[in-house]
């Protein structure tokens, strides 16, 4: 675009487009993405340049049919000001000193903030149960645990 070095994300959706392209400005993704590529590529961006693709068929409740596909494609940029930086490193730091101290408490609070951000949430009715992780009815939920700091 005009010469100008960009990050380059690809997103999909069915929600309406107008409303993800505004939520994108906010991304802490995108806007990490911007921070972490001054720093590791060689060059420096102008910022991320995203290309949402829009693809939906509702399904009738009267015939039980799909009807015809809507879709819709729409590259925009995203560029970020210094300050819009500065404040997501700040958040993102935030973040790390949450998760370490949740992480040496052992103390794991729900995030009712979260809970419909995509639709519902698959874990809600394990948040709902609220009971110690060994009490939980884990019926339709697969367990499997690993070690997050193991590098392998």
């Amino acid at each position: 675009m005009d010469h100008m070095p960009w990050i380059l994300d690809f997103k999909t959706t069915g929600w309406r487009l107008d409303k993800v392209i505004m939520e994108a400005n906010r991304s802490p993704q995108l806007v990490g993405y911007s921070y972490a590529g001054a720093k590791v590529l060689d060059f420096k961006p102008s910022g991320c340049l995203l290309s949402f693709s829009y693809v939906i068929s509702r399904k009738s409740p009267k015939t039980g049919e799909y009807g015809s596909t809507n879709y819709e494609f729409r590259r925009v940029p995203q560029i970020y000001t210094p300050g819009d930086i500065s404040a997501w490193k700040l958040s993102f730091i935030d973040t790390c000193r949450e998760i370490l101290y949740h992480t040496e408490q052992n103390y794991w609070p729900e995030s009712f903030d979260n809970c419909f951000d995509y639709g519902r949430c698959p874990y809600l009715p394990l948040c709902q149960q609220h009971m110690p992780f060994e009490d939980l009815n884990l019926e339709g939920y697969r367990v499997k645990f690993w070690d997050v700091l193991d590098e392998e």
